[in-house]
């Protein structure tokens, strides 16, 4: 359980696959369950291990302390912990054998449905579904809230999916900005996960305040200097999605933060006669001065004065982000521009995660 036969370190998946082979009766079951984990294997790559890490999540619903396989054994086939209530040990979540084997196909087929990006029939005929989970993977800080997807989908399908994937995604992303702890993160999302076990259907799960948000925090932390932080290419990410057209697939597959009035303007320059430094500590680094680039950053362009700027720096640097083309088809950038942005993009984003 440890070494394969060339002495190489097993993956706690490898060792789940033969202990749940182990537990099959019939050799046409051990070649079907056998084949069906390895291609799958293949398929996700070291991603598998984190994709069983979604159904131990999804069984225990609580935040994990052991590893993978200990948290199986212990905490899934075998608990050890005794039921407060009662004081006897807790049932079997699940069984070794083909109950396992079973599980993980059925929650292969979601993963593949939700994450293939192919659900462009199934979501109203746009891809603003599969936009709104390139836009979660690529921006969020862990993948906490796909264990609470898949087993809304394992119960629901596509009723009020892209609703769901909403409401779960402001959650998680609100907790993150507002500075809530991992723990507390994962936490609330295993709230939701009960929640979705629990509802009779759909609407109740979407009307559950397990929902709710700290809208004092997140407009805190998002009305300040937002530079360097984490979550300022998530939420430039997001204005893009908010003014993206979803006929079409969004692209941001290397995209960058870059200042339009740059944090160190040449002396003699236009900024430094349109801007006070006063005015330049207050906005340089706030989110109305920031945009997305599809291109690294080149220093000595982006001091460039604005006019030059836009046509040399920022051309063609910015097609793919909906955000940036708006923001950029200002003729000229003094504080009333800045200004002016940063008050429509922190409605644009308040709106969206309702708050008023």
């Amino acid at each position: 359980t440890i070494l394969n036969d060339r002495g190489v370190p097993l993956r706690g998946s490898d060792i789940l696959k033969s202990l749940n082979l182990g537990a099959l009766e019939k050799d046409s079951e051990k070649t079907h369950y056998a084949t069906l984990w390895e291609e799958s294997e293949g398929e996700l790559g070291d991603d598998f291990d984190r994709f069983l890490t979604y159904l131990r999540t999804i069984l225990v619903k609580e935040k994990a302390r052991l590893n993978l396989l200990q948290e199986f054994e212990d905490k899934i086939y075998d608990p050890k912990e005794k039921d407060k209530a009662t004081g006897k040990k807790k049932p079997a979540l699940l069984k070794k054998g083909k109950d396992t084997f079973q599980l993980v196909e059925r929650y292969l087929k979601h993963y593949n449905a939700l994450f293939g990006g192919n659900n462009y029939d199934d979501t109203g005929g746009n891809f603003q579904f599969d936009n709104h989970v390139k836009v979660m993977l690529a921006g969020l800080p862990s993948t906490d809230w796909i264990p609470p997807l898949l087993r809304y989908f394992d119960r629901f399908k596509y009723e009020c999916l892209h609703e769901f994937l909403t409401q779960l995604d402001n959650k998680f992303s609100v907790d993150w900005i507002a500075q809530y702890s991992p723990t507390d993160r994962i936490d609330n999302m295993n709230q939701v996960i009960k929640v979705v076990e629990n509802a009779a259907d759909s609407n109740d799960v979407l009307a559950d305040p397990c929902f709710k948000i700290d809208a004092d925090g997140f407009t805190r932390a998002v009305e300040a200097s937002v530079y360097g932080r984490r979550f300022t290419r998530y939420l430039l990410i997001k204005l893009d999605y908010l003014y993206q057209d979803h006929a079409h697939r969004m692209a941001f597959e290397s995209l960058s933060v870059e200042h339009i009035l740059p944090q160190t303007p040449a002396d003699g320059s236009q900024w430094k006669k349109d801007f006070t430094e006063e005015q330049r500590k207050q906005w340089t680094d706030r989110l109305g001065n920031l945009v997305l680039i599809s291109t690294a950053k080149n220093s000595a362009q982006g001091r460039l004065d604005y006019t030059a700027k836009k046509s040399k720096y920022f051309a063609k640097k910015i097609d793919t982000c909906p955000n940036s083309l708006r923001v950029l088809q200002n003729t000229q950038w003094t504080p009333a521009e800045v200004e002016c942005n940063h008050k429509v993009v922190l409605a644009k984003i308040s709106e969206h995660y309702g708050i008023l």
